[in-house]
């Protein structure tokens, strides 16, 4: 009988306890909904992982002043050669960027497209294009909203209203608003002039100077997964214009059969005739030169560190004075100084 009621007696400590916990917990939350009563949701991303350099912009006849845009947001300007650099884009509602171009007949005039063109997992996205007209003093958006990522811009050498647009589009998912896009009055109105499908978008773009309806782009299939990145598909292929974007035809005779990854490409402007192409071709080759304006190609050097991770880079760049002079930018900076047959590595611990 003794033992039952000291039983009986915990159980009702042990339910006086419980009870004053509650009360305790109920009366400790009840004073944080009132604390936080007045406190509403904001947004705090995406996370500024960029940290890198996405583009750079020099002035013809002008080496002591050029541009710098980052993948993380804002664009810098330098007028003394890098001695010092001012802010110039502040003030619009896009951080990141992904191509910068001057036009070639109107230093003053500049053309910006926001939202990193590289899909690495951690990339800001972008909220169309932009112009300056004063050197970057002031600025007005121009369109293409939803490309969200911009690799390049190209401009009518005789004409600064007169653009093409390389866009890579939504990285996480398919949209529409991808592929080459042409405006012809300084950004009013826009077309798209080469569209594959809502998965494949515009990872390069190159104009001949001299003839500049001549252009070529990389059209290439990508999709990034939170576990991985699905890229290049029978999709992903070389396009050339020859009417100024009316009409494009894939140009692939010479080049290894099977699916390529990301695509560069660029003209040799003191020798339009040749063309160099960058990419990563299973058992096939690297870096690929054309010597009839994209007619024939032939592969000219196949070693993956020069295009060390190339869904990320695959960008190659060619002396304006020189066709057999080309750089490399990938995880080091290359150069070859005989058309591709060799390269030499000139920067160590710099990424492209």
């Amino acid at each position: 009988m003794v033992f039952e009621e000291k039983k009986e007696m915990k159980s009702a400590k042990a339910l006086i306890m419980t009870v004053t916990f509650i009360s305790i917990a109920m009366s400790a939350e009840s004073e944080k909904r009132s604390l936080l009563g007045d406190l509403t949701w904001r947004n705090i991303g995406p996370a500024n992982m960029g940290g890198r350099v996405s583009a750079i912009e020099g002035v013809t006849g002008n080496p002591n002043t050029y541009y710098v845009g980052g993948a993380d947001g804002g664009i810098f300007k330098t007028i003394n050669n890098g001695v010092t650099f001012d802010e110039i884009f502040n003030d619009q509602d896009a951080y990141s960027i992904g191509a910068i171009t001057v036009a070639p007949s109107d230093e003053n005039v500049l053309w910006v497209g926001t939202g990193e063109g590289d899909p690495r997992n951690s990339v800001g996205y972008g909220r169309g294009v932009y112009r300056s007209i004063d050197g970057g003093i002031t600025w007005e958006k121009v369109g293409l909203e939803k490309t969200e990522r911009i690799k390049r811009i190209v401009v009518d050498p005789r004409d600064p209203d007169v653009v093409s647009v390389c866009a890579l589009g939504r990285e996480w998912g398919p949209n529409p608003e991808r592929g080459v896009f042409m405006t012809h009055d300084g950004g009013k109105k826009w077309e798209k002039v080469l569209y594959i499908d809502e998965d494949t978008g515009c990872s390069d773009i190159t104009m001949e100077n001299s003839n500049p309806r001549i252009m070529y782009a990389g059209m290439w299939t990508f999709r990034r997964k939170p576990w991985r990145f699905d890229g290049g598909s029978k999709k992903t292929a070389l396009y050339r214009t020859m009417d100024g974007g009316k009409n494009w035809e894939i140009i692939h005779n010479g080049l290894p059969e099977g699916p390529m990854t990301r695509i560069g490409v660029q003209v040799a402007q003191s020798d339009p005739n040749i063309v160099y192409l960058v990419t990563e071709i299973k058992d096939g080759g690297t870096l690929f030169r054309s010597d009839d304006r994209g007619e024939n190609w032939k592969k000219v050097h196949d070693d993956a560190r020069i295009n060390f991770r190339p869904f990320y880079y695959s960008d190659i760049r060619v002396d304006p004075t020189n066709p057999d002079h080309l750089y490399s930018l990938s995880g080091g900076l290359f150069k070859s100084t005989d058309g591709g047959k060799e390269f030499d590595r000139i920067a160590n611990g710099v990424h492209g």
